[in-house]
């Protein structure tokens, strides 16, 4: 990439983003700091319409700035549509004042990925899209699944009509892909500032706080409480071994399930729910604990929470999904259950609780790898290579 080339600002395309919690919102803003820290001017273009005023104002960071443009939106909070007004027209004509830039399209199925892709052959520019799934969007109605699928696919068609350069968030996601006729370029991985998320932890310490002994295995759970992201497994695997005083349950998170997660943790003496956490305190809550579950049935993409929890020295149970078999890629990195069912949980955590020094292991695997190949600066060599092939490709 020439010299010229790397004083273009960087525009990050992504339709859900703070503080909306979730993944891909994540992914954007950390992609975007360590983006700024390292001297380039970065530009956030979402249609989440909650803002703060101080963190969406072009600000310093590092060598470099950061700014978040907000466009009026409307429809579901999961799938947002940019009005076509005559503010966002005004916000899109002034990024496009800015070209030539470096453009990222955060994911695939929105309304703003075809805007974005749109745009930016206005100003002869050629995207980069990262798809950060690898499954359908669901919900709880069928219908409203269906409906889904089926604008997923109209959506990306319509998308295929521009020239963009596709990647995945790990090597399910460039898998998906050809599920619409695609091709990925490769992959543009999900990351961690693995020595930050630990050392931010808060002095909460979750055993002291609930009583559980030193010797007692401690295991945590931290996503959305939803079927699909294996909260039901977790209270499954809860209520079969109320009776084994050697492991003990942390849930923490929201979502559908809060209701009957709260009720059980009244119920069984070994699980206890600790509600949302803040970054903070999820960080001293995995840092208590000695194993992170995730028996998710979801289409992750590259699962945060894995890298997390591993950055806090937990030891990896998940089921098999999107990205998963990259960061337990052996048996020496973690276990990975054959089927999102309690009683595969039930037999891997018995399994780890008979054999600390299996324990153990796992636990300083999982650290060191997650350390050393999900970085931020991985991250950003490979997005820099892909702006540097699609320059040529175009």
């Amino acid at each position: 990439m020439g010299d010229t080339k790397r004083t273009w600002p960087i525009v990050l395309f992504s339709a859900r983003y703070l503080p909306s919690v979730g993944g891909v919102e994540f992914f954007t803003a950390n992609l975007g700091e360590r983006l700024a820290s390292q001297g380039r001017e970065v530009i956030v273009v979402t249609t989440e319409p909650t803002s703060s005023t101080s963190q969406d104002v072009r600000r310093t960071v590092g060598d470099g700035t950061m700014e978040v443009l907000r466009l009026d939106s409307f429809g579901p909070a999961r799938m947002p549509f940019a009005k076509r007004n005559a503010r966002n027209r005004a916000l899109l004509t002034r990024l496009e004042d800015r070209a030539p830039f470096h453009a990222l399209i955060n994911t695939r199925f929105y309304d703003l990925s075809t805007q974005a892709a749109r745009l930016c052959r206005r100003v002869g520019v050629r995207p980069v899209l990262i798809d950060h799934g690898t499954g359908y969007i669901k919900f709880e109605s069928r219908v409203l699944s269906l409906a889904s699928k089926t604008a997923e696919h109209a959506i990306t068609a319509n998308l295929k009509r521009y020239p963009v350069d596709y990647y995945g968030v790990s090597q399910d996601a460039s898998r998906w892909l050809g599920n619409f006729g695609i091709t990925s370029c490769g992959e543009i991985h999900n990351a961690l500032d693995s020595a930050r998320f630990a050392s931010q932890a808060s002095d909460r310490d979750f055993r002291v706080e609930f009583g559980i002994g030193d010797h007692t295995v401690c295991i945590a759970y931290a996503a959305r409480l939803l079927a699909d992201k294996g909260a039901d497994v977790m209270l499954e695997a809860a209520r079969a071994l109320r009776e084994n005083q050697r492991i003990h349950f942390f849930l923490a998170g929201t979502g559908p399930l809060e209701d009957e997660v709260r009720e059980t943790s009244r119920e069984l003496p070994n699980l206890d729910y600790v509600g949302m956490l803040n970054h903070a305190d999820l960080a001293a809550l995995l840092s208590t604990c000695d194993v992170f579950c995730l028996p998710t049935r979801y289409s992750e993409g590259l699962p945060t929470s894995l890298l997390e929890a591993a950055a806090c020295s937990c030891a990896l149970v998940s089921s098999h999904a999107g990205g998963v078999d990259e960061i337990i890629p052996t048996q020496d990195h973690g276990v990975i259950l054959k089927h999102a069912e309690a009683t595969d949980l039930v037999r891997a955590l018995m399994m780890l609780t008979e054999d600390p020094d299996r324990l153990r292991m796992l636990q300083q695997t999982a650290r060191e790898f997650v350390s050393e190949q999900f970085s931020w600066d991985h991250t950003v060599s490979e997005l820099l290579a892909a702006f540097d092939r699609a320059e040529q490709g175009w």
